[in-house]
């Protein structure tokens, strides 16, 4: 009998009944908690669904723009070597000679693209023309002139220097363009129209 009385009295009996004790009313605690379930119900509200729905669209309005802008940037470069290839070849079939080839001075290209309007020959009268703009800035040193150069690279180093007339360069710079990808008329009011754009250039561009 001393013996029990000492065991259930020693310091080891004692925590072990403290530890279970402390269990059970832990368990006791942990299942008087009630969990409700959260209120989901005001999704129901046509409001709340219209804004999940209109930040759900803009989010991939917005991933799709900004793919469609990687695949420019990553397509840009194979763009740009298409087009220049286009319109060296578009220059062959219709009988313009290339860039690197014009050695004439601009008033040399202006009098060869009178010779092609009397002629009637309104296309190759304005290429002369645009030739001859690209021999002006190449002798005063303002642009290299490339052949591998397309005319809207041309336009964005003009804007870029700041040069003056930059509207008759820019309607010289796109007919010549319109003439090689599009089915633009070589009219004799679009003849006059570019070399009055060339004249204005060669007389008042400083």
């Amino acid at each position: 009998m001393s013996t029990v009385s000492f065991q259930e009295n020693s310091p080891g009996w004692q925590f072990e009944l403290g530890k279970q004790q402390l269990q059970e009313w832990w368990e006791l605690k942990i299942s008087e908690i009630e969990i409700d379930p959260p209120d989901l119900s005001i999704f129901d509200s046509p409001l709340i669904r219209l804004g999940i729905k209109f930040i759900l669209w803009s989010l991939i309005t917005i991933i799709l723009v900004w793919l469609t802008w990687q695949l420019w940037l990553l397509l840009r470069p194979v763009i740009n070597n298409w087009r220049r290839q286009q319109q060296q070849f578009k220059r062959s079939q219709i009988g313009f000679p290339n860039q690197i080839q014009a050695q004439l001075s601009p008033q040399e290209w202006l009098t060869k693209a009178r010779q092609n309007y009397q002629e009637q020959n309104y296309r190759q009268g304005i290429f002369c023309l645009y030739q001859g703009i690209l021999q002006y800035l190449s002798d005063r040193e303002i642009i290299n002139t490339l052949s591998s150069r397309t005319d809207g690279e041309y336009l964005k180093l003009i804007q870029q220097l700041n040069l003056k007339q930059f509207l008759s360069y820019q309607l010289l710079f796109s007919t010549h363009e319109k003439l090689c990808f599009s089915d633009l008329f070589p009219s004799a009011t679009l003849f006059d129209q570019c070399e009055h754009a060339y004249q204005v250039i060669t007389n008042k561009d400083n």
